[in-house]
């Protein structure tokens, strides 16, 4: 239960961090538009799911989802050696 708790809190900060994304970095004629809007899409569903149930399947869904979401705006690192 301590764990479905812990992904409800962090549920509540993804749910409003797709309206930041999506208004500020995410704009129409950017590459893979249609790609992003819908790894978007699956963490704001993902979210709602996560909040509405117990099952901890949800909240790994949820994970998931964000990890995926996450790769689109991480920056590449150099490494130089």
């Amino acid at each position: 239960m301590l764990r479905q708790s812990n992904h409800t809190r962090a549920a509540v900060f993804t749910a409003a961090a797709p309206q930041y994304f999506l208004t500020q970095k995410l704009k129409p004629g950017c590459p893979d538009y249609l790609k992003k809007l819908a790894l978007h899409h699956l963490v704001m569903v993902a979210s709602m799911k996560a909040k509405q149930n117990v099952s901890a399947s949800f909240a790994d869904e949820l994970d998931a989802a964000i990890a995926d979401l996450s790769k689109i705006y991480a920056k590449p690192h150099s490494h130089s050696h």
